[in-house]
């Protein structure tokens, strides 16, 4: 006795059996979904942005009161005798010595979201700060990328350097 079977097993269709219309509308079906996760993605990039713009606004008002208060109470001190001057106007600010005309300036770079601090004379100095993302808010960074979690510090050694001190210390 002799059996024939036939057996016949499709797990889908071979793209020359689905239809013109059936690949266009799965084509727009894609097409779609990809531009609600592209809107997705802008807008959290919109909010990271956000968050990074108001870090950068912080991060420039922390310093700003940082250096003015620091240098109204070292001009207060008979050693400096108000040799220290501020100007936070505009994008690049500076801290002067009236005695040597020696300046620290501070330039503000909003688009990249840094502070640069740096001084010529009397000693050497260079410091960056920025505001970097993390998956919630943002952190303050130095140019190695490492936080930075009080802004005093900095000012501090930007100071010293202006002074002609040992700012390593």
């Amino acid at each position: 006795m002799r059996f024939a079977l036939d057996f016949c097993f499709e797990f889908g269709h071979s793209e020359q059996e689905v239809s013109v219309s059936e690949r266009s509308k799965q084509i727009a079906q894609q097409f779609q979904a990809a531009k609600r996760i592209q809107a997705t993605r802008d807008e959290l990039d919109l909010r990271c942005a956000g968050r990074l713009d108001e870090g950068f606004k912080k991060l420039c008002e922390e310093l700003q009161k940082g250096f003015q208060s620091q240098c109204d109470e070292l001009n207060q001190e008979s050693a400096v005798e108000n040799i220290l001057g501020c100007d936070f106007s505009g994008d690049e600010w500076g801290i002067t010595r009236s005695d040597s005309g020696a300046v620290l300036s501070v330039k503000l770079d909003a688009g990249s979201r840094k502070v640069v601090l740096e001084c010529d004379r009397p000693a050497k100095f260079r410091y960056e700060l920025g505001v970097k993302p993390t998956p919630q808010n943002y952190y303050f960074a130095d140019g190695k990328g490492k936080g930075v979690p009080d802004r005093g510090i900095v000012v501090d050694k930007a100071l010293r350097a202006l002074l002609g001190l040992d700012w390593k210390a």
